[in-house]
């Protein structure tokens, strides 16, 4: 008799644990296929967005678009572009010369597999460049190069 209720109080923690497990650690879904860059229009009601790998949305700046200092970057990454609530931004010439490098900090809840809202202002000074790119780097805490991933956007200085 010991032995049964033994046994199956093992397989009630087991389920539990895979309940656990499963509930803790869902299978992510994805909405869109993963490719490049595209732009589209966003669900809120912004008319224009760049969208990446179904993982980061940008509503600003655009591509291509003319930025002046300070530049406001507003958009939404999914959590897990995100730790601790930011993930690295730099803003670069096209001759590579880093500009500023600060961080876009999360607008809400970010542990979660959801698109959270971000939002950035870097101050900077771009000397005679004309042209460059800002970059969204993921957030990447264990330095692991498996795990980086960026979205580049052009841009042009006044």
């Amino acid at each position: 008799m010991k032995y049964t209720f033994f046994i199956i109080g093992i397989v009630l923690v087991v389920l539990l644990v895979v309940v656990g497990v499963y509930v803790m650690f869902p299978t992510p879904t994805v909405d869109e296929p993963v490719g490049n860059t595209t732009t589209s229009p966003l669900d809120n009601d912004e008319p224009v967005v760049i969208t990446y790998k179904d993982l980061v949305r940008v509503t600003s700046p655009l591509e291509n678009q003319v930025v002046t200092s300070p530049l406001v970057i507003r958009g939404e990454a999914r959590g897990t572009w995100y730790f601790e609530a930011s993930f690295p931004v730099e803003l670069s010439a096209s001759d590579g010369t880093v500009l500023v490098q600060h961080y876009a900090q999360a607008q809400g809840e970010w542990m979660t597999e959801d698109f959270v809202p971000f939002e950035s202002t870097l101050l900077f000074d771009a000397g005679n460049a004309t042209s460059g790119v800002l970059i969204l780097h993921k957030d990447n805490p264990s330095g692991l190069p498996e795990y980086d991933d960026e979205l580049r956007i052009p841009v042009s200085f006044e």
